[in-house]
């Protein structure tokens, strides 16, 4: 099985999971999951994992927390009146946890200095926090949450004093305060306040406290800085991820119409070109016909374009080339015997499309006709082109551009409000089969 079989796999299990199961854990996903891949690999743990976390992201499903243990459901089975109560379970109570924080940390530094990292980690896991949910490190997860209130906690009690931070920043060591020294920085405090209420504060101290206060401001303001550079970091990459998982559906779905045929057997890649055919024209799809197998006359199929009082004005032709190579190129033989067939049965515009790609040459080709003009083949840029002198015009979209309109028309793709990717609309593939 291959990484992209394995992943469609792992999403048809997981939606079939939650569908069957709502409100299912965390744990029994992962665990149905790989028992239904037939795996043990912390590899597969993880990409469950990711694809859980995708899922959510993507709105398909919705993540709810209940205390420690995290549940899945589809938006479309929750109601409004349950969404409010899953929502009033998910309130995480702060103010307690930064209690229960403060005191693991004070009670943990008892017995000695501890790595600043190794302290977070330990307190993370006292909180109940999971590998698994460490995974999810999104702004609004609870990983984040709890990282963020420790962070808070162990800033407050160094500030008052309590415990104290030294060594580099990637080994920091977190210590109690010693009482003896913490007495006799009192004492000394004691003795200077003593000799300023004696003394009369000259500018000099006055220009050093104003210097200090500009230190401490610009210390916070940086990281402040550092924070928010971190969490526009972190939505970077995320977007990065997403971009690249797009690119890899677009893939998909390619592969897919170009196997269409065989699983379907019928012209199902010819319909799909002329139905995008008619939403860039936008006219209905009962106006993309398909002219019909072997006797098609070297035209797969015809849109009828209608002028707004809805008398036909004009016919398309479509030719589709389906190959199960994406990157193999449509040839200049076959742009001239779609003119050739264009001319015979008098069509001016025609569209040329394919799965794979298109040689420069066959995009450069031109050809004279009796008359003496023209035709001119491009790439498709927009349909308000110019004819000119060109008695015909031969329009090329290549299978990159295709998907493309897949999903900008939601047609044969399901696309998320964001415009990402969920997958393959069977349906309408399935529909097509059966024309």
């Amino acid at each position: 099985m291959t990484i992209v079989e394995s992943k469609e796999l792992i999403v048809t299990k997981i939606i079939d999971l939650v569908k069957n199961n709502p409100k299912i854990s965390q744990k029994d996903v992962v665990s149905l999951v790989l028992n239904a891949i037939e795996s043990e690999s912390e590899e597969d743990k993880t990409l469950i994992l990711h694809t859980l976390n995708n899922l959510v992201q993507n709105k398909v499903l919705k993540r709810i927390n209940v205390g420690r243990k995290v549940t899945y459901s589809f938006n479309d089975f929750t109601s409004e009146e349950e969404t409010i109560e899953e929502e009033k379970e998910e309130t995480i109570n702060t103010k307690k946890v930064k209690q229960d924080v403060n005191k693991f940390i004070l009670k943990s530094l008892i017995d000695g200095s501890i790595n600043k990292v190794s302290l977070i980690e330990n307190t993370l896991n006292e909180l109940g926090i999971t590998d698994n949910d460490k995974i999810d490190t999104s702004t609004e997860s609870k990983f984040t949450l709890y990282k963020g209130i420790i962070g808070t906690v162990l800033a407050e009690l160094n500030k008052s004093e309590k415990i104290s931070l030294s060594g580099s920043k990637n080994k920091q060591v977190v210590s109690l305060v010693n009482k003896e020294k913490e007495v006799k920085k009192t004492s000394v405090k004691k003795e200077v306040k003593e000799v300023k209420k004696q003394t009369k504060v000259s500018k000099k101290e006055v220009s050093e406290k104003k210097v200090n206060e500009d230190f401490i401001e610009s210390v916070v303001d940086e990281y402040d800085n550092r924070i928010s550079d971190t969490l526009d970091k972190m939505k970077k990459e995320q977007e990065a991820v997403q971009r690249k998982y797009n690119e890899v559906q677009k893939l998909n779905i390619l592969e897919f119409i170009c196997h269409s045929r065989r699983a379907h057997y019928s012209s199902v890649p010819e319909l799909l070109a002329a139905h995008i055919i008619a939403k860039l024209y936008g006219v209905t799809l009962d106006n993309a016909i398909l002219q019909g197998g072997a006797n098609d006359n070297g035209i797969d199929a015809v849109v009828v374009v209608k002028d707004p009082l809805g008398f036909p004005s004009k016919k398309v032709a479509v030719q589709m080339k389906c190959y199960e190579n994406i990157d193999k190129g449509c040839t200049p033989n076959e742009i001239s015997k779609l003119y050739g067939d264009m001319a015979r049965l008098g069509f001016r515009k025609g569209f040329m499309v394919t799965t794979g790609v298109f040689d420069e040459k066959a995009i450069q080709k031109q050809f004279t006709d009796e008359k003496g003009t023209y035709v001119h083949v491009a790439k498709y840029h927009e349909l308000n082109f110019d004819f000119g002198s060109h008695e015909r015009m031969i329009i090329c979209i290549d299978g990159k551009t295709l998907v493309n309109y897949m999903i900008e028309y939601r047609l044969g793709v399901l696309v998320s409000d964001e415009g990402n990717i969920v997958g393959i609309d069977r349906e309408y593939f399935d529909n097509l089969g059966e024309e």
